[in-house]
């Protein structure tokens, strides 16, 4: 058993270790840094842009909201509903399958087959896992996580309908000129 600030993490009676939940958010964002780096993609960009949005207009709601987190859990200073945590990343799930399942594949990436199916399965996936472990851990109730999940399923399409309504022209010019002035591709 490991004891953190929060109280016990790593217990037989959690299959979700809290040490490796609480880095999430960095995990998230250094593999959608580590995309784009290496991408240099100007719809990456976008739509790295989005989930700050998505995650800044939760954080607001949540003040309206102003619903408490369940009982018994050590308390966090945010309200509960919805959840952050959520949002975010049903946002990143529904971007990545909306993207790698119409969008064009980057010239930057492997022209595999594979690489349609396997980001959608692993982002949807670690939504869900992240999402139940919210749960698990007592900082969310499922109204919590399920306002969450559908608020940032709901901004995954919003941000992907204006990509591809026309803001996706001035992206691969931006791409193209940022790739002849930087030297890039």
């Amino acid at each position: 058993m490991i004891v953190g600030k929060r109280g016990m993490s790593g217990t037989a009676d959690h299959p979700f270790p809290r040490a490796s939940m609480a880095g999430g958010a960095y995990v998230v964002s250094g593999l959608a840094s580590a995309f784009l780096a290496y991408t240099r993609s100007v719809c990456a960009a976008y739509f790295c842009g989005a989930a700050l949005c998505c995650a800044l207009s939760v954080k607001v709601i949540k003040n309206f909201v102003r619903q408490p987190r369940p009982l018994g859990v050590t308390p966090l200073k945010s309200y509960g509903m919805p959840s952050t945590h959520s949002a975010v990343m049903f946002f990143y799930a529904g971007t990545v399958v909306l993207t790698s399942t119409t969008l064009p594949i980057h010239p930057s990436l492997p022209d595999h087959p594979y690489i349609r199916v396997w980001p959608p399965l692993v982002a949807g996936t670690s939504a869900v896992v992240v999402a139940l472990s919210r749960v698990w851990w007592g900082h969310h109730d499922f109204l919590q996580i399920a306002a969450g999940s559908l608020y940032g399923a709901t901004c995954s399409i919003i941000a992907y309908k204006m990509w591809v309504s026309g803001l996706d022209v001035y992206g691969h010019s931006l791409e193209a000129w940022l790739g002849a002035f930087m030297g890039w591709h």
